[in-house]
């Protein structure tokens, strides 16, 4: 009797314990484990490198100028950072450089601007011109080119050699005719000639010996128009 006794109590408790789960670890704790996600971290692509523009500029004092600058991306793509640009300038006395990139000539000389993105960095070469960067005496007038390519002149005009259309003498510089590019000049005693940066050579004033060079002798009171 005792030992079929033992043997339900034995019963009773497994039966208890299944009952109450036999995924419990020592002292009734159920243990459960987890595994926790970990989310990838996506990052753009790398700045390369930084061009300024546009390269190696001249401007006149107090002319304005707007550099701008472009990203080269890891990635191959090309585009102008949004953000993080700072501009700088390695002669004050030169220009005046604001946080935009824009830049006003304050005298002669040559000046880097840089443009830097953390520490990526692109430069250019910028050149202040004064008014005048050419002048040329003939022999009753003057003529000068100005950092803006245009000519002015002033003095004798009896043959037109002023280039401005009329035969009035002149006491101040006066714009010669209407063409806004020239990269040189020079005056003769009553004629003036002057090269576009096309190369092209283009003449006018007093053409008694055909100095003008346009298979005439007549003179020409202007330069063509540009």
């Amino acid at each position: 009797m005792k030992k079929n006794s033992f043997r339900f109590l034995a019963l009773l408790l497994l039966a208890v314990l299944a009952g109450c789960g036999g995924g419990e670890g020592a002292g009734g704790t159920t243990t459960t484990s987890s595994t926790s996600a970990t989310t990838p971290t996506t990052t753009g692509p790398t700045l390369l490198s930084l061009a300024v523009t546009p390269i190696n500029p001249v401007i006149g004092i107090g002319t304005s100028l707007q550099f701008t600058v472009t990203g080269t991306y890891s990635d191959g793509t090309t585009s102008a950072p949004k953000t993080g640009v700072t501009w700088s300038s390695s002669s004050s006395s030169v220009d005046t450089l604001f946080t935009t990139g824009l830049v006003t000539g304050k005298t002669a000389g040559v000046a880097t601007i840089t443009a830097t993105v953390g520490t990526v960095n692109g430069s250019t070469q910028l050149t202040v011109n004064g008014p005048y960067i050419a002048v040329s005496a003939g022999g009753t007038h003057t003529v000068a080119l100005k950092s803006n390519a245009t000519l002015f002149a002033w003095g004798s005009n009896r043959w037109g050699q002023l280039g401005d259309g009329t035969t009035t003498d002149k006491l101040v510089p006066t714009l010669s005719g209407t063409a806004l590019t020239w990269s040189y000049v020079s005056a003769g005693e009553f004629h003036t000639a002057a090269i576009r940066p096309d190369g092209t050579l283009w003449a006018w004033g007093f053409n008694q010996n055909g100095q003008l060079g346009d298979g005439s002798f007549v003179d020409k009171l202007t330069p063509p128009p540009g």
